[in-house]
C-alpha cells in the first residue's frame, strides 16, 4: 500500500484533493505520508471497492442474464457473507448450490442450457440489459398487485379464495394490462415503484 500511495502521490492526487477542497492541504500530506494509520484506510477503502464492485458485476450479469457470470460473482460474494456474519449463506446453502450448479451440465444437462440462454431470470419487457431476478420480478409483479384493493388485502383470508386468485392472477392480470394499455390508463392508482410506467418504459429502453 505504501507504493501505491507514493504512485499516487506522484501522479497528483494529493494536490487534486486540496484544490477540490475536499482536504486541507496537511490532510492531504498526512493520507499520502508515512501514518501507518492512513495507509489502514486506504486498505479499508480498497476493500470497500471491491466489495462494490462484486455487487456492480452480479447485478450486471443478472441484467444481461449470464449465468456464468452470475455463478463466478455469487463464489466471489462468499468471504463477503461470511465477514458479514451471514453464516448460512456464505458457509453453507450458498456452498452448497454453487456445488450443485457446478455438477449440472451431468446432471440436468436441459436445465444447465436453459440457464445459460439466460432463463434463471424474467424480463418484463422486450429489450436488453433489463433482466431481473425471480423474487425481484415477484415483487414487482405479485407482491404489488396482491397489496392492492383487488388484490390478496381486498378481498378474503379464505384458504380457497386466496388459492383461486393466485392461480387466475396470470389471466387477470394479463387483461388488466391490455385494458388499461387500450384505454391508456395508469398502471394503478398507488402503483408499487418498481411497477410504474416509467420503470417499465426504461427496462424497455
Amino acid at each position: 500500500m505504501k507504493a501505491v500511495c507514493k504512485i499516487i502521490r506522484d501522479a497528483g492526487a494529493e494536490d487534486i484533493l486540496v484544490a477540490a477542497g475536499l482536504f486541507q492541504e496537511g490532510t492531504a500530506k498526512k493520507m499520502f505520508g508515512e501514518k501507518a494509520d492512513y495507509y489502514q484506510t486506504m486498505h479499508a477503502l480498497r476493500i470497500l471497492s471491491e466489495a462494490m464492485w462484486r455487487l456492480y458485476w452480479f447485478i450486471y450479469y443478472q441484467r444481461e442474464g449470464y449465468w456464468a457470470g452470475d455463478l463466478c460473482e455469487s463464489a466471489r460474494m462468499l468471504p463477503y457473507l461470511t465477514a458479514a456474519g451471514h453464516y448460512k449463506y456464505g458457509q453453507q446453502s450458498l456452498r452448497l448450490y454453487l456445488s450443485e450448479m457446478k455438477k449440472l451440465p451431468e446432471t440436468a444437462p436441459e436445465a444447465h442450457e436453459a440457464l445459460m440462454a439466460g432463463a434463471f431470470v424474467g424480463r418484463r419487457a422486450d429489450g436488453n440489459h433489463n433482466g431481473v431476478s425471480p423474487d425481484m420480478l415477484l415483487e414487482q409483479t405479485y407482491d404489488a398487485d396482491a397489496k392492492e384493493a383487488s388484490g390478496l388485502d381486498g378481498i378474503t383470508l379464505n384458504r380457497a379464495a386466496r388459492m383461486k386468485w393466485v392461480y387466475t392472477k396470470p389471466l387477470t392480470a394479463a387483461i388488466s394490462a391490455e385494458l388499461k394499455s387500450t384505454l391508456h390508463l395508469l398502471h394503478s392508482s398507488s402503483p408499487h415503484h418498481e411497477s410504474g410506467w416509467s420503470r417499465v418504459n426504461r427496462e424497455a429502453e
